[in-house]
């Protein structure tokens, strides 16, 4: 978010470095055009020939000139309460990105640790279950070799049946 308030900073000085860039042309413009009519109206004093004439006509391109700039000052500050208006607007749909976003963000790690809490779990009831495999081959690797020894025994058992019935039954 502070890197946004840098971007935004940083678009604000350039859009208003232009506009004071623009002012002091603008200014410097002006000055030159008043510092002229302050020369001719120095001249004409000196001439005092037609004075009046000219001080008519000069006065007229003045108030002309103080129309155009008043109209060039208010389109400038009309461009300018745009330009703060989109920035406005930008900065509104940046604060409702960054909410958004922090929203998501806490839903995911949300849904993130729910995961993490099912695989802990399932991960515990597979230790259980390995555990509980381990003890049923054990009783299966008992089973077996029981069942080897029963099988060894009875094998065992039939051979001494055999040797002890077989003369018994020759006789």
């Amino acid at each position: 978010m502070i890197d946004m308030e840098k971007i935004v900073t940083t678009i604000r000085e350039v859009i208003v470095g232009e506009i004071k860039d623009e002012f002091k042309e603008f200014k410097a413009s002006v000055s030159g055009i008043l510092e002229g009519f302050k020369i001719a109206l120095t001249s004409m004093n000196d001439r005092l020939g037609n004075i009046e004439q000219e001080l008519r006509a000069i006065r007229s391109e003045l108030n002309e000139t103080r129309i155009y700039l008043n109209k060039r000052i208010d389109e400038t500050n009309k461009r300018i309460d745009e330009m703060n208006n989109r920035i406005d607007e930008t900065n509104k749909r940046i604060d409702e990105t960054n909410k958004k976003i922090d929203d998501i963000r806490m839903e995911l790690t949300l849904r993130i640790d729910e995961t993490n809490k099912r695989i802990d779990e399932t991960n515990k009831r597979i230790d259980e279950v390995v555990i509980e495999m381990g003890k049923i081959r054990a009783e299966i690797k008992e089973a077996v070799v029981a069942r080897e020894t029963l099988g060894d025994i009875y094998a065992r058992l039939k051979k001494l049946e055999d040797v002890v019935f077989k003369p018994a039954v020759n006789q």
